[in-house]
């Protein structure tokens, strides 16, 4: 099956670019690029609403052609082409920053770079990461400006007067001489092509999921057709172009599994209950469950220790009184010998609402007098206060941060970071288009990735700058566990596991798994334990790098 794609739609594309930058009529909403074959991707955007293919364009101007002239009559004196209006820049755009709005400042420079042949750019989607900014250094060069990678005043001009002059990249079937051409599909896309791709996919293994529909080429389509690259050896770029489509369709393509994966997966054995979050702690597995505590033996799966949170009381001075505490376990982190535990503090004496907490605990399972209580901190936040917050995600970095993903009922949930003094570093609300119930915690590379999800089945996986700022947002993926392993970044979901490049979110190595996988965590050593779901029961698997 070959993808196809008529030549309006580039001009089309091009028509609205110049609008857009003040040449022509104006003309709304977020023009639609025609991307370039198997291009590398930027970060993979918010799936977009389902849209059907764009019309025809409108028919160019005709360029007059060299009719033979009277003699007598004069050429006219060409009109002088009128100073197109440049949209005002209202500030600097840096790596980092982002636009929910489609005619956002960095919707636009995406849109303009890409089709200016920048392809390192990749998907437009709003968010100024690492590959803009490489697009955006390779434009200045190529126009004498200082490769800062920061779109200025004299970067945004120049862009727009590029763009409005015509000086965008050939598309194929410009080069060939038009007609019908070979093009890509990619994230954003929908429709029909799209519908027959993700059923392919699906065929060959490679499970699509978190799409709002058949027809919709959302990150879950994204994932899997990296897979599906990756191998059959092919650029892994996550784009549909003619190499990937022939591929894809041939009688020979090769389905998810047949090929050895980067991690070998052991069954260690069976354990009793998932629980909602696992670390790993002096030769020991520890599982978050509730009330308890659960000691793992790594190399059998068996339990080998319970610890019940309520009966371990401790103190809290509030107002001048000692208020006795207890807690529940939702999430657990390690940090050298020590073991943190966060979840819901819950007054015993009934003075105060429930709220978040997190306390450290020795690798043997004995609570130790430090804990950190986001309760008085968050003054104001009223869905904490009054919403029963819970550290439903933990994690700490090698600075001894601890980053807690804190849901609330009331609201948005919050990435929080505090320091073991109690100090607050971070606190940031993290807005999604459904409030996530949950979400786990993995730093890695100077930001936090946060794999969240919600009871309905949304998902996602974000990479969070310390400063609060997303960088990178991965939507509709196919699971909501996190780990890192020193070398990548890994998200766990059904029957496999997916390895991220940590700066890019680029997928770099995939790993095949019996189950559903409901618990993530690495040991410090390269190594990742799993617990997976089969046919209602839970196991415990080893995974070692080949």
């Amino acid at each position: 099956m070959t993808l196809r794609r008529i030549t309006s739609f580039a001009l089309l594309s091009l028509f609205l670019l110049t609008a857009a930058c003040g040449g022509g009529a104006k003309t709304p909403g977020r023009p639609q690029v025609a991307g370039t074959p198997d291009a590398p991707p930027t970060s993979p955007p918010a799936p977009a609403a389902a849209s059907p293919r764009p019309p025809a364009a409108p028919t160019r101007p005709a360029s007059p052609t060299a009719a033979a002239t009277p003699t007598a009559a004069a050429s006219p004196t060409p009109a002088a082409s009128p100073t197109p209006e440049i949209p005002p820049l209202e500030a600097p755009l840096e790596r980092g920053d982002v636009n929910t709005d489609p005619d956002g400042p960095v919707y636009k420079v995406q849109t303009w770079l890409t089709a200016l042949g920048y392809d390192e750019v990749g998907v437009v989607d709003g968010a100024y990461g690492g590959k803009t900014e490489a697009a955006v250094q390779h434009f200045q060069e190529d126009r004498g400006l200082p490769p800062t990678g920061v779109v200025d005043e004299a970067t945004w001009e120049a862009l727009c007067l590029a763009v409005t002059a015509g000086n965008v990249a050939p598309t194929e079937e410009a080069a060939a001489g038009g007609g019908e051409s070979s093009a890509s599909l990619k994230q954003g896309d929908s429709g029909a092509e799209v519908a027959a791709l993700n059923a392919r996919l699906s065929e060959l293994g490679y499970d699509v999921c978190g799409i709002p529909s058949p027809e919709e080429f959302g990150y879950g389509t994204f994932l899997a057709v990296s897979l599906f690259q990756r191998v059959n050896g092919l650029e892994t770029d996550g784009i549909v172009g003619p190499q990937t489509s022939a591929a894809l369709f041939a009688p020979q393509a090769v389905s998810f599994g047949s090929l050895p994966p980067d991690f070998e997966a052991v069954s260690v054995g069976a354990v009793s209950g998932s629980g909602s979050d696992m670390a790993y702690v002096k030769n020991a597995l520890w599982i978050a469950d509730g009330e308890v505590l659960r000691k793992i033996d790594p190399k059998s799966g068996t339990a080998l220790k319970e610890v019940a949170l309520p009966n371990l009381p401790f103190n809290y001075v509030w107002e001048g009184t000692e208020h006795p505490i207890s807690m529940d376990a939702h999430s657990v982190a390690s940090a050298g010998n020590s073991l943190w535990v966060g979840g819901t503090a819950h007054f015993v004496d009934g003075t105060g609402m429930p709220a978040p907490i997190v306390r450290q605990f020795s690798a043997a399972g004995k609570p130790q007098d430090t804990f950190l209580y986001f309760y008085n901190t968050m003054a104001g936040l009223q869905h904490i206060n009054y919403g029963e917050g819970d550290v439903v995600g933990l994690a700490l970095d090698e600075g001894g941060i601890a980053w807690a993903f804190i849901a609330g009922r009331m609201g948005p949930p919050l990435l929080y970071g505090i320091t073991q003094e109690g100090s607050t570093v971070l606190q940031t609300e993290f807005y999604s288009d459904n409030f996530p119930d949950f979400g786990h915690i993995a730093p890695a590379a100077g930001r936090l990735w946060v794999a969240a999800g919600d009871r309905r089945g949304n998902t996602e996986v974000r990479s969070v700058l310390e400063n609060g700022t997303t960088d990178i947002r991965l939507l509709g993926g196919c699971g909501t566990t996190i780990a890192y392993d020193g070398q990548r970044v890994w998200v766990g979901g059904e029957g496999r596991l997916v390895g991220l490049n940590p700066t890019s979110g680029a997928v770099e190595a995939t790993a095949g798994i019996e189950g559903k996988v409901t618990l993530l965590t690495s040991d410090g050593a390269g190594r990742l334990w799993a617990v997976t779901r089969t046919d209602g029961k839970y196991i415990l698997w080893k995974l070692t790098t080949r």
